[in-house]
């Protein structure tokens, strides 16, 4: 019948032949194709994956699976657990906190080998040698000698490194104090940086001990030029004549091998009567 539809003509079909010729939905029979065994001539085939994927249940993904060939390092590598990369973490770190106090025992084991380098370098024993502050290394003014207070920072050399300090020293029982101002000599931090690496320094002052501390921050303020033993101050003179200086005080070289640098001879006098000439003086 030409007016009759496909739809009145499947409807007066028998229902089993009504249920074959209906087609599934396009994507649902891709699906069906790809999830369930086909028959082809009168054979069932099952999809066949890679021997080495497998399908994750309930995502259609595959994932690989590990080989028995596969080393166990690698294996490893891509299941450690957080918990295992936070111990990795932590051993870092302490790596890092024990090379940094490496680098701080370095630099003290340096410091101390400045002696052997030395030696090495010039072929004979370090001499010792025994430096004056007053008129040798610095010079020293009262405060009271000016009218004003003068402005320390605007003393500066031709580098632009500041040469004039204030101490203020002890406050005194009247009230007045007894601070000055020191002026370092030219050339005065070069001098020890030269001479360090020949000699073992030593300083000796007729200044009292906050003083002598003063003078040893502005001239060695890491303490890489005089050891703590190699210094001496007036506080150190005890059941000693007060206006002389004691070398074994500050130094322990044999007499013959130590040179004193200061500017007055008669405060080392009672050193030098005992050496009979073997004691080496340089006036400053």
């Amino acid at each position: 019948d030409a007016d009759i539809n496909d739809s009145q003509l499947i409807a007066r079909l028998p229902k089993q032949e009504q249920a074959g010729s209906q087609k599934p939905p396009e994507g649902a029979q891709h699906a069906s194709s790809t999830s369930r065994p086909s028959a082809v001539k009168g054979k069932n085939t099952q999809q066949k994956w890679p021997s080495d994927m497998v399908p994750q249940s309930g995502s259609g993904m595959l994932s690989r699976q590990p080989s028995a060939e596969e080393p166990a390092m690698a294996r490893g590598t891509r299941s450690m657990e957080p918990g295992r990369r936070e111990q990795s973490a932590d051993r870092g770190r302490s790596m890092d906190r024990g090379r940094s106090l490496d680098q701080r025992q370095t630099c003290d084991r340096g410091r101390s080998m400045d002696r052997g380098r030395s030696e090495e370098r010039t072929g004979v024993e370090r001499l010792g040698l025994v430096l004056d502050v007053d008129n040798t290394l610095v010079h020293s003014v009262k405060r009271t000698s000016f009218p004003v207070p003068l402005n320390v920072k605007a003393f500066v050399n031709g580098r632009d490194e500041q040469e004039l300090f204030e101490w203020r020293g002890p406050t005194l029982m009247s009230g007045a104090s007894c601070g000055c101002y020191v002026k370092l000599r030219p050339g005065v931090h070069a001098f020890l940086r030269e001479l360090k690496y020949f000699y073992d320094l030593s300083i000796f002052s007729m200044g009292d001990k906050g003083y002598l501390d003063f003078i040893r921050s502005i001239l060695d303020p890491d303490g890489s030029i005089f050891a703590d033993e190699n210094v001496g101050s007036r506080n150190d003179m005890q059941g000693v004549s007060h206006d002389q200086k004691s070398i074994r005080k500050v130094c322990r070289h044999p007499t013959q091998r130590i040179v004193i640098f200061d500017d007055r001879y008669e405060v080392w006098k009672n050193d030098l009567d005992r050496s009979k000439g073997q004691l080496a003086f340089v006036r400053a």
